[in-house]
């Protein structure tokens, strides 16, 4: 029996008291029903936000990343397939193998691939364009020299002390301790590393505290050592943080 006929039935009886009771029933029974849906309605707005905000941070993180590359590709061109860890490099005098960029970070204590802190873009050789020059901060210091040849990278890496003072003509010197320094080219490509130490320089102290300095370039010894330093290394490179 419907409600429509209760209703009826208990009006024409004058049962008016249980029709109160079953109409209070009744109210309380829809207001707990609206309640019920409130709640289930709450519930499903909650869950959809929490949905929307998870793709949300998704595709943020997603945006994030492909920025990152883009960046980098922007800055290092081919030599981002390198850095990107997309293609590997022959690391001459180092590991002697090809390796990728993370497996190179390991060669120096990196822990994951390794940390740049300033590169730049120097034609050390006159050759194959540009090498790329990496500072890397992991294993106390590290320089990486990328070079590309027939869509080929070669590379090889330098301690902080053996590539230092690094002109725009690719002229750069080691330290070989106090009071001696010593000054290179380097040639790298897909035939290996050649350095060429034409000039070096040793110094001594004398009784009275006084300083000579003794500097042979390409078997001549020269007279006027800080002469020829400004006239070979006054035009260093600038760095770039990456």
């Amino acid at each position: 029996m419907n409600g429509m006929n209760i209703l009826k039935i208990l009006t024409k009886k004058g049962n008016v008291a249980l029709l109160s009771i079953l109409l209070l029933t009744g109210c309380a029974d829809i207001q707990l029903d609206n309640n019920n849906e409130n709640e289930v309605t709450e519930s499903n707005g909650s869950d959809s936000s929490k949905n929307i905000s998870n793709d949300v941070s998704e595709e943020s993180s997603i945006e994030e990343e492909d920025s990152t590359a883009n960046d980098t590709n922007n800055q290092f061109g081919n030599y981002s397939r390198v850095l990107n860890n997309e293609e590997t490099f022959y690391c001459f005098d180092w590991t002697d193998s090809d390796v990728t960029f993370e497996e190179y970070g390991e060669s120096i204590m990196a822990e994951g691939m390794p940390e740049i802190d300033e590169y730049v873009f120097v034609d050390l050789d006159g050759q194959n364009g540009e090498e790329l020059i990496l500072h890397i901060l992991d294993g106390g210091g590290n320089y990486l020299i990328l070079t590309e040849e027939d869509n080929h990278f070669y590379g090889t890496n330098l301690g902080v002390r053996s590539f230092e003072n690094l002109q725009e003509d690719g002229k750069f010197s080691a330290s070989g301790g106090a009071g001696d320094n010593y000054y290179y080219t380097m040639k790298i490509g897909r035939d290996g590393v050649e350095l060429d130490c034409f000039a070096e320089q040793h110094s001594s102290e004398d009784d009275d505290g006084n300083y000579s300095y003794e500097l042979v370039v390409n078997g001549v010894e020269e007279d006027d050592y800080e002469e020829w330093i400004d006239e070979n290394f006054s035009n260093p490179i600038n760095w770039l943080k990456y």
